[in-house]
C-alpha cells in the first residue's frame, strides 16, 4: 500500500481491519512517511491515538522510530 494510490483506490482498505502481524495500514504510511495516503485513506483526529500493532506500538511509536515527521504532524 506504500505510495500506489491507484491500488488503494480499487481495494479501498478499512483502517481499523489489522493485519496477519496486527498492524494497521495507518502504520505501514507512517512506516513510509507517506503523507498523500495519509490525507486519502484517515480522518485527522485522536481516533488512532490508542490503535496499538502486536508489538503494542502506538501511531507515536511507528513515526518516531521512522522518523515520519510530515505524517506525525498531519495525525496531531
Amino acid at each position: 500500500m506504500t505510495r500506489q494510490i491507484e491500488l488503494v483506490d480499487e481495494i479501498d482498505p478499512r483502517p481499523d481491519c489489522p493485519d496477519y502481524f496486527g498492524a494497521m495500514p495507518i502504520f505501514y504510511s507512517l512506516q513510509q512517511d507517506d503523507l498523500p495516503m495519509l490525507q486519502k485513506q484517515f480522518k485527522k483526529g485522536p481516533l488512532y491515538f490508542t490503535v496499538r500493532n502486536y508489538k503494542y506500538e502506538t501511531v507515536f511509536h511507528v513515526a518516531a522510530k521512522n522518523n515520519a515527521l510530515d505524517s506525525l504532524k498531519f495525525i496531531c
